[in-house]
């Protein structure tokens, strides 16, 4: 039985191919449109970033990088550098508003002045991911401006410096010493970068990937709902309590085709996403079985509000609710660096299920058994309890 009201939901949806289209298509249509929208204010509205630099070796060739990092005209109007001293863990502990801190480690010079080429560390402040990600483009422009720029002048300076005597010679040397460095220094990469000091977050691309996804399904499945709603009929009704079809198994029914629906949804999107996005997004099977365990979990929440509120448009003020609310708590709608502390308390910790477990498999690498183990009881919980409402169909 539960197999011909599955297929039966199935044949409404082919059947109005013209419906189905919107559904698929509205979704696209408002993320393109909100996303020009907020690129456009993004642009507009960055405010200046500040940038520490720790300076731990303080010599000629250091201070002149410094400068020349301070000079570099990509991004200078938005860019301000601010002299951290030496307390490097105190600064990566308490960033602050600080986008990045830039680390010149002791010996950095005498490194370079031997044939060997020490990185420098920055730390990118993933607390703020759209300031740190414009200081991490700023530093790649600065890398490729220092180190082309003062490769090109090396040779002049080399054999201008060989006619020069006394103390013109002196100077001379010493230019030619800081020719050199930022010769050595385009051998290879300037800075070594790294993300950031929390292991519970994501970069700002992961996160506006997985916001942007979350979107798509989320306002598809609402659609879906609410376009393909079984329709009242008393005849119907009638026969269905001739055959002892409960409103529980008609409302289990349709969750496995809401379910089956987006096993399909999700994995074309993650597919399509990771031909779109392959430069840092790759399929999986642990990144699409989490996005397949999220979907059936949002399903289930349906399938409880369904159960819980008869009236249809009350029904669907709650559902929203609802989704909007986990969506929120778990990060997908804000950032978790901006969610206040008491939503981002340990009891919740289940809650947040549906984004740790992303977490999990993009930034620890590791396959988030517990966050799945955790879903996938939530979901067989509501499942039981349609069950054992046990009462005969009034509608379809």
């Amino acid at each position: 039985m539960l197999y011909h009201l599955w297929a039966n939901e199935w044949k409404r949806v082919i059947k109005s191919p013209a419906l189905l289209l919107m559904t698929l298509t509205i979704p696209i249509s408002i993320l393109l449109i909100v996303g020009m929208i907020v690129f456009s204010q993004f642009q507009e509205e960055f405010e200046e970033v500040e940038i520490i630099i720790i300076d731990e070796d303080e010599t000629f060739e250091t201070n002149a990088l410094i400068s020349q990092l301070a000079g570099d005209q990509t991004l200078a109007e938005q860019i301000q550098f601010v002299d951290g001293g030496n307390a490097l863990a105190e600064h990566i502990e308490n960033p602050g508003e600080a986008a990045a801190i830039i680390r010149i480690p002791e010996g950095f010079t005498e490194e370079l002045r031997s044939g060997h080429n020490e990185q420098i560390d920055v730390y990118l402040n993933d607390a703020i991911p759209f300031s740190s990600q414009l200081a991490e483009t700023f530093l790649e422009s600065g890398q490729s401006y220092i180190t082309s720029a003062q490769a090109g002048v090396n040779t002049v300076h080399h054999f201008y410096s060989n006619e020069l005597e006394g103390e013109a010679r002196s100077e001379a040397l010493q230019q030619n010493t800081l020719h050199f460095t930022f010769l050595a220094l385009g051998r290879n990469d300037l800075f070594e970068m790294h993300e950031g000091q929390t292991g519970d977050l994501l970069d700002w691309k992961h996160q506006l990937t997985l916001g942007a996804l979350m979107f798509l399904y989320v306002a598809t499945f609402i659609l879906l709902a609410s376009l393909f709603q079984p329709k009242e009929s008393a005849a119907i009704q009638e026969r269905l309590q001739l055959i002892q079809v409960t409103e529980s198994k008609q409302r289990l029914a349709r969750f496995f085709f809401h379910a089956s629906f987006s096993l399909v949804y999700v994995s074309i999107l993650v597919a399509v996403g990771s031909q779109v996005l392959e430069s840092y997004l790759s399929i999986d099977w642990p990144y699409l079985f989490q996005w397949i365990f999220v979907s059936i979990l949002i399903c289930a929440l349906f399938l409880m509000v369904d159960l819980l509120i008869r009236e249809r448009a009350m029904k669907w003020f709650a559902f929203l609710l609802v989704v909007i609310t986990v969506l929120l708590v778990n990060g997908f709608i804000i950032p978790p660096a901006y969610l206040p502390e008491m939503i981002q308390n340990a009891w919740l910790e289940p809650v947040r299920s549906l984004y740790t477990g992303f977490v999990s498999i993009i930034s620890q690498e590791r396959i988030p058994w517990m966050q799945w183990a955790i879903m996938i009881g939530f979901t067989a919980i509501m499942l039981f309890l349609n069950q054992v409402s046990g009462k005969k169909v009034n509608r379809l």
